[in-house]
């Protein structure tokens, strides 16, 4: 689910010429606007008009977000607008395979005090006993693919380890050994999109941070529901590999 503020709108003029399409080109340069393309043409985003100013303007303090996709080439810029307007809090209830949740690293969610000090460490806890599952699950796995006690022995040794572990899961053949991942200590954002919490006033460099953790994890999230998608379509026609 998308959400865009109200007031804000694109710009994509039909010519470069102009006072406005010169005024965007420069808030573009000045890290107050984003410009991608549009058909033919190029498109600003995003714009607002402000009572006492002839034209469009940009949104007052959108240089926060603005940042966080310097550098970015022009074709990923809409991808990179979608994940400013995702509302987190939305919930897809028709799609339940689909996890669209913003997890952010416990440690500077801590430090820009979005949670406590005991919430961060309930979260370092509940990761590291995933990340011992994990193991775990893969060592039953390694034992009933009739790997050797050493092998096995050598696998529950490194358990105090996930950088030695995975090394030895590398060993395995790649097609058919489980995928073994080390769990991250995050915390679920239980707000809206990033839009709204640069439009509420939010601090800069926490929407900065933000803005790059939800293009971050957008990228991520579609990625995992075209697996899921992928896998979904072989299990309903009944294809196996």
């Amino acid at each position: 689910m998308l959400r865009t503020p109200a007031a804000w709108s694109a710009h994509a003029p039909q010519s470069a010429s102009g006072r406005v399409p010169r005024l965007c080109a420069s808030w573009v340069a000045e890290g107050r606007l984003l410009a991608f393309p549009y058909r033919n043409r190029q498109a600003f985003w995003p714009l607002q008009r402000q009572q006492g100013t002839p034209g469009p303007t940009p949104v007052p303090g959108f240089e926060a977000v603005a940042t966080a996709a310097a550098g970015m080439h022009p074709d990923k810029v809409t991808g990179f607008i979608e994940a400013v307007l995702i509302d987190w809090s939305h919930t897809l209830a028709g799609e339940p395979w689909v996890r669209t949740v913003l997890d952010l690293p416990a440690d500077r969610a801590r430090r820009f005090g979005l949670i406590t000090a005991e919430e961060q460490h309930r979260a370092m806890a509940e990761a590291r006993a995933m990340t011992l599952k994990t193991m775990d699950d893969f060592i039953a796995w390694a034992a009933e693919e009739g790997a050797s006690e050493f092998d096995l022995h050598k696998l529950k040794d490194a358990r105090g380890s996930a950088r030695a572990f995975h090394r030895l899961t590398r060993t395995y053949p790649r097609h058919a050994r489980p995928k073994f991942r080390v769990a991250r200590a995050t915390w679920a954002w239980p707000g809206g999109s990033v839009a709204a919490e640069l439009a509420a006033g939010t601090a800069p460099d926490l929407v900065r941070w933000l803005a790059t953790a939800a293009h971050s994890q957008s990228s991520l999230t579609l990625e995992r529901a075209m697996e899921q998608a992928w896998h979904r379509a072989f299990d309903q026609y009944g294809f196996r590999m």
